[in-house]
């Protein structure tokens, strides 16, 4: 995934689970060139069907990801707080872990 250090990772070839990643990205995403200034994203996927990969990596926070396909970079906002809730699931079912939010010295979140 680039630049972003992985803490965990898993495969899935079941439908239904992927089916309702594919849903919840759907759901809240939409085409943006903006760029929030936090993007520290805890959320990505990589699909691959043996020929292609597509690479998703999502920053709930700030709302932001990046998608790579075809060696293209896509700059997208998720607006639905839902989708982080699915992923999430998704996610911990496989037994990943949730990287925490960078803190300052203070505790608070940057």
């Amino acid at each position: 995934m680039g630049k972003f250090k992985i803490i965990g990772q898993a495969s899935s070839t079941v439908r239904t689970e992927i089916q309702k990643l594919a849903a919840a990205i759907e759901k809240g995403i939409y085409a943006n060139d903006a760029r929030m200034t936090c993007f520290v994203p805890r959320h990505a996927l990589s699909f691959t069907d043996g020929k292609e990969t597509v690479q998703i990596i999502i920053c709930f926070h700030c709302a932001n990801g990046e998608m790579i396909a075809d060696n293209k970079l896509t700059l997208f906002s998720i607006s639905s707080k839902e989708s982080e809730v699915v992923f999430d699931s998704v996610f911990s079912a496989h037994g990943l872990p949730k990287a925490k939010f960078p803190v300052d010295e203070n505790g608070r979140e940057i």
